[in-house]
C-alpha cells in the first residue's frame, strides 16, 4: 500500500508535466501548420491590384519621428542596454577576481562570527587575523552541510588575494564557469540587437520607402496583445511581394483576409517591407 501511495504521488506531477508539453506541443505545431499554410498560399494576381489605386512617398525628404509604439521600443532598448551593460562589467569583474584566486589566492582558517539561512542562502560571517591587522567578510556556502559545520567549529577555511586581504570568500565558493557566466550576457545583449535592428530597420523604410495597397492573405491567431498578418503587394518592379508584419490587437480589429492595408518598402529591395501602421517610426 506505502509503495502504491507513493507512486499515485510521484505518478500526479509527472502526469502533470506530460499534459502541459503535450499542449505546448500542439500549440507549436498548431502554429507552424498555420504559417507553412500562409506561405504555400498562391501569391495574388497582379490584375487584382489594378482595383487599387497605388501611392507613393512624396518627393521632398522628410525626417520620420517616432510613434508611440516607437518612443516603448526605444525605452526597453535603453533600459536593457543598460542592464546589458552592469551585468556584462560584474560577469567580467567576477572572471577577473576568480582568476586572481586561482593564480595568486591563499587559504587561511577564519573564525566564525555568525551564521544564518534562508530558502536560498547559507550566510556565514567571519574575521581573521593577518600581519596584525584584522579582516571580516560574508560567504554564502554552497550547502546546508558546510554551514552547520561552520556554526559548530566556529571556524571556516577562507582564501584571500595576498595583495588585497579585503578580498577574501570561502574556500567552498567555486569559481564561475565561463559558459553560465555568458549566457545572461548573451541573452540580454540579443535582446538590445533586436530591439535596435527593429528601430533602424523601420528608420529606412519610413525614410526611403514607397507607399502602396496591399492585400490581406492571412492572419497567424492565438496572440493576446498581437497578431501577425501576412500580406500581399506590388512592387516597383511589377511584381508581387509577400509580407508580414505584426500588429497590436487595437490596430488589428478590422484587419481581417481580403482586406486593403497600407504597405511601406524599399525600393529596389520591395522584401523589406512593413504595415504602415506597425511602424516605429512615421512621416
Amino acid at each position: 500500500m506505502n509503495v502504491l501511495a507513493q507512486n499515485g504521488t510521484s505518478l500526479v506531477p509527472a502526469l502533470i508535466l506530460a499534459a502541459i508539453f503535450l499542449l505546448v506541443a500542439f500549440l507549436v505545431v498548431h502554429r507552424l501548420f498555420a504559417i507553412f499554410k500562409i506561405r504555400n498560399t498562391p501569391l495574388t494576381p497582379t490584375d487584382v491590384f489594378r482595383k487599387h489605386e497605388s501611392q507613393t512617398q512624396p518627393s521632398e525628404s522628410v525626417r520620420p519621428c517616432l510613434t508611440s509604439s516607437g518612443y516603448a521600443l526605444l525605452i526597453f532598448a535603453v533600459v536593457f542596454g543598460l542592464i546589458w551593460a552592469g551585468v556584462t562589467y560584474a560577469t567580467i569583474h567576477k572572471f577577473v577576481v576568480d582568476d586572481r584566486y586561482t593564480k595568486a589566492g591563499q587559504t587561511i582558517t577564519a573564525t566564525v562570527l555568525s551564521t544564518s539561512a534562508t530558502h536560498h542562502e547559507q550566510i556565514v560571517r567571519y574575521e581573521f587575523q593577518l600581519d596584525g591587522q584584522t579582516y571580516r567578510g560574508t560567504a554564502n556556502v554552497p550547502t546546508l552541510r558546510g554551514l552547520t559545520n561552520a556554526h559548530k567549529s566556529k571556524e571556516l577555511e577562507v582564501i584571500y588575494l595576498p595583495s588585497d586581504p579585503t578580498i577574501n570568500r570561502a574556500a567552498q565558493e567555486k569559481n564561475l564557469p565561463i559558459p553560465i557566466g555568458l549566457i545572461p550576457v548573451a541573452l540580454l545583449g540579443l535582446f538590445v540587437v533586436i530591439f535596435v535592428m527593429q528601430l533602424r530597420r523601420d528608420f529606412v523604410i519610413a525614410k526611403i520607402g514607397r507607399l502602396t495597397t496591399g492585400i490581406v492573405v492571412g492572419v497567424l491567431p492565438g496572440l493576446k496583445y498581437s497578431r501577425w498578418f501576412y500580406y500581399d503587394f506590388l512592387n516597383d518592379r511589377g511584381d508581387v511581394t509577400r509580407g508580414k508584419s505584426s500588429l497590436q490587437v487595437t490596430y488589428a480589429a478590422n484587419v481581417v483576409i481580403g482586406s486593403s492595408v497600407e504597405v511601406l518598402y524599399v525600393p529596389g529591395c520591395p522584401e523589406r517591407n512593413a504595415l504602415k501602421s506597425s511602424m516605429c517610426w512615421q512621416t
